[in-house]
């Protein structure tokens, strides 16, 4: 459904892109975890629409990335 009004009126799909990107950014900022890759995420979210499968892949990368920090945390430098 959501597909159909995003073909006929391409506004609707720039309100919820900026919306998902500003919704993140304000999170990112609220929670001082700010990553620009992180809002090019939403806006991909918000592209492609709600899978299952995407918030799956999401997910799993999320945790890879957390599991590679842990195991390489004393050879990372804190760059802030």
């Amino acid at each position: 459904m959501g597909e159909e009004w995003i073909a006929q009126i391409p506004t609707i799909f720039a309100f919820y892109a900026a919306l998902g990107v500003g919704i993140t950014m304000f999170l990112m900022a609220a929670t001082n975890t700010e990553h620009p890759p992180a809002a090019g995420t939403a806006l991909a979210v918000v592209a492609h629409g709600f899978s299952w499968d995407l918030i799956a892949f999401l997910a799993v990368a999320v945790l890879i990335l957390v599991g590679m920090q842990r195991i390489l945390r004393s050879w990372l430098i804190d760059l802030y």
